[in-house]
């Protein structure tokens, strides 16, 4: 992790939180209310094109079952003809607003989505997993989209376009349009009745479980094999597809059956409508006109139902991704901004660091990572923290970076809480180069996050993090790093994070374990370009191993989440106390801690 130039934290978050999935539509809708009832008008439009044209046929045959002039059809047929046209014009307008309504609705509850992860932090994201947030962000947002694009609009026209046929055929025929409203009443409840059950909203929610599960395992792929587990990874996740492809036989089976159910009453009340029609016609008590015109129009009163029909199966997979998105709405920041924040204009130049009292226990934990911690850095002091794994290192970072807010005690930068600053400001006053380094899928000069700045600075920087081999890669600058930056060593990206904290140009540099992954020649060199960087800044070294904090002018071991000892490192080494120890150790090649201190250590983490 490596704060690059320009940090991107929403100024506060979201508020607006959803007490329950319903919320979450009502948001998605409210925005592009218009384009709904747009959507839903021009479906009407379709549906009125239908009817007008029935009308019409009917009109123009009408006159030929009486055998009169042609000339009486001209103008029904020219009728047919514009209700051809509109329809013709009307359909791609309708596609191309429903397409343009998905993009802008899926947008907003993506960005809605982001800036509340961003508020929510770090923790969140291993909390709930990348491949369970990746599911929710892509996946729940696609079957959301459909809900508000496809399902409302039909559904007002649907319902409308068929109360206002059914309307019609009662004054043309009472007869005909009474069978046909008892038909068109029974398509209405059966897509209401089961539009919870058809598609299974729970097969979404497997499907996006099956996705994450996935996720996991290729992101994992090296891991697995490593460890002889890629085949026994492989047997579940096809297991687990082969119970997701049972679910979905059986919800298709049932659908089918529904799908009949609709289609039946809709035939059964056309082919009704017809016989009485006819046998009415036959027997005289209806007008030739009325029973041709209601016959034409009244299959037109169950297609927009039928339409109606197959979008409400949509609602339940709407529904689940309407949860899915709920559920990481409706979680509360732990990391609040103050309403009227102090900026980083009040922080003064190379600002001392504090830590006072500082208690932190990890949730679902009993012991504290840090336990009444103190420390102070002096403002261009360059501070090194040692001590084994789990004696609260990372936790020192987390806190000043206010990724936590700690039980008791306080974090200062420059005389001023943490947590009265602005996080954006925050944290674009510290630059972190860590052990894990994270570089995105694009270019060396993407992952500088340096957008604006000219080539001869990016590589005059470049130079300063000995980050040279950037020149004899294919495209120098433009070269594609890969996912995570696969493409590079471990210690070519250690460059690229250092090259990325001398952008940033930040007052407090933060070293957490930038080396502990690299062999001793990289560790060597990086050193270096490590020193330079800390020129003249406030500087804290959080390390493992000790030959990276050489240079430091002061030392700080950690234990158990308290400073155990303090001092110069020469003293320290000639002591009888925790560091002197570390460093025969590491000499002599042992471990540095013992059995009890990493159990200690994982307890802690």
């Amino acid at each position: 992790m490596t704060t690059a130039p320009a940090v991107d934290v929403p100024a506060a978050p979201d508020d607006r939180r959803p007490t329950d999935p319903r919320d979450v539509l009502r948001a998605a809708v409210r925005p592009v209310r218009s384009r709904v009832l747009a959507l839903a008008v021009l479906s009407l439009l379709l549906v009125a094109t239908r009817v007008v044209q029935g009308a019409l046929l009917a009109a123009v045959l009408v006159p030929v079952l009486r055998v009169e002039a042609l000339g009486a059809v001209t103008w029904p047929v020219l009728g047919v003809l514009l209700a051809q046209a509109v329809r013709v014009a009307a359909l791609p307008v309708r596609e191309r607003l429903a397409a343009a309504t998905a993009g802008t609705v899926a947008a907003a509850l993506r960005r809605r989505l982001y800036d509340h992860l961003l508020a929510l932090g770090p923790m969140e994201a291993r909390r709930r997993g990348t491949g369970a947030l990746r599911a929710t962000l892509v996946d729940a947002v696609e079957d959301l989209v459909p809900t508000v694009t496809v399902l409302l609009p039909r559904a007002l026209a649907g319902a409308l376009g068929a109360l206002a046929v059914v309307v019609v055929l009662l004054v043309l025929d009472p007869v005909v349009g009474l069978v046909v409203a008892v038909a068109a009443a029974g398509v209405a409840l059966v897509a209401v009745g089961t539009a919870g059950r058809a598609p299974d909203g729970g097969r979404a929610a497997r499907r996006a479980r099956l996705a994450a599960r996935t996720l996991d395992a290729l992101q994992g792929m090296a891991t697995l094999r490593l460890f002889g587990a890629a085949a026994r990874r492989g047997r579940e996740l096809s297991e687990a597809e082969r119970a997701l492809a049972d679910d979905e036989l059986r919800a298709d089976r049932a659908e089918a059956l529904r799908v009949g159910l609709v289609a039946a009453l809709a035939g059964a009340g056309a082919g009704v409508a017809l016989g009485l029609g006819a046998v009415r016609l036959a027997q005289g008590v209806a007008g030739t006109a009325a029973v041709v015109t209601a016959l034409f129009v009244a299959r037109e009163a169950l297609v927009p139902l039928r339409r109606w029909y197959v979008a409400a199966q949509q609602a339940p997979v709407g529904r689940a991704g309407a949860a899915a998105v709920h559920e990481v709405l409706a979680a509360v920041p732990e990391i609040r901004e103050r309403p009227d924040p102090v900026r980083a204009a009040a922080v003064p130049l190379r600002p001392a660091l504090s830590f006072v009292g500082v208690r932190y226990t990890y949730p679902g934990r009993t012991v504290p990572a840090l336990d009444g911690f103190d420390l102070q850095v002096k403002s261009g002091e360059r501070v090194a923290v040692v001590g084994p794994s789990g004696a609260g290192k990372s936790t020192i970072v987390a806190t000043l970076l206010r990724w936590v807010d700690p039980q008791e005690g306080r974090v200062l930068l420059g005389g001023i809480d943490v947590r009265d600053l602005a996080l954006a400001d925050l944290r674009a006053l510290v630059s972190v180069v860590s052990q894990d380094v994270y570089l995105f899928r694009g270019t060396v000069r993407d992952n500088l996050g340096a957008p604006g700045v000219d080539d001869p600075r990016l590589w005059e920087v470049l130079d300063h993090a000995r980050a040279g081999f950037v020149r004899d890669l294919p495209d120098g600058l433009d070269t594609v790093v890969g996912e995570r930056g696969t493409a590079l060593s471990g210690g070519e990206r250690q460059r690229l994070a250092i090259a990325r904290a001398l952008l940033a140009d930040s007052q407090v540099l933060v070293l957490d374990e930038a080396t502990s992954n690299l062999d001793a020649a990289n560790e060597s060199e990086l050193a270096v370009a490590l020193h330079e960087l800390s020129k003249g800044k406030t500087t804290l070294t959080v390390a493992h191993r000790l030959s990276t904090v050489t240079r430091a002018d002061r030392i700080v071991v950690l234990e158990r989440g308290r400073v155990s000892e303090a001092g110069l490192p020469l003293g320290l080494r000639s002591s009888a106390g925790s560091f002197a120890r570390m460093t025969r150790a590491t000499r002599e090649g042992r471990p540095q801690t013992g059995q009890r201190e990493r159990r200690q250590g994982q307890e802690q983490r």
